[in-house]
């Protein structure tokens, strides 16, 4: 009984890790994507997750992630920015204060 506890806790922390990839593959390509449109380079070509909670989505509880990253217009100066998504669905992309619901 505690070999089935102890896959089905390993088969959860997999399926959660998955979920974590692959969702920090989409923000990366939002954060790529919203860059271009504003002309401007994505930093390091990364973003990094920085707050994971649980909350009431179309009342299921669901992760809403976020994401930060830097940006620049002129390589001399360094932005902020981030995405938040709830799920797999990207809600919100702010650039430097500037934010632009999804």
């Amino acid at each position: 009984m505690e070999y089935l506890a102890a896959l089905a806790l390993l088969a959860l922390i997999l399926v959660y890790w998955l979920a974590a990839m692959r969702t920090r593959e989409q923000a990366g390509g939002a954060a790529r994507g919203a860059c271009e449109r504003i002309d401007a380079q994505l930093l390091d070509e990364t973003v990094a997750c920085t707050a994971v909670k649980v909350v009431m989505h179309r009342g299921k509880p669901t992760l809403r992630r976020r994401y930060e990253f830097e940006y620049t217009h002129d390589d001399a100066s360094r932005h902020p920015g981030h995405l938040v998504f709830i799920g797999n669905e990207l809600t919100v992309i702010s650039l430097e204060g500037t934010q632009i619901l999804h």
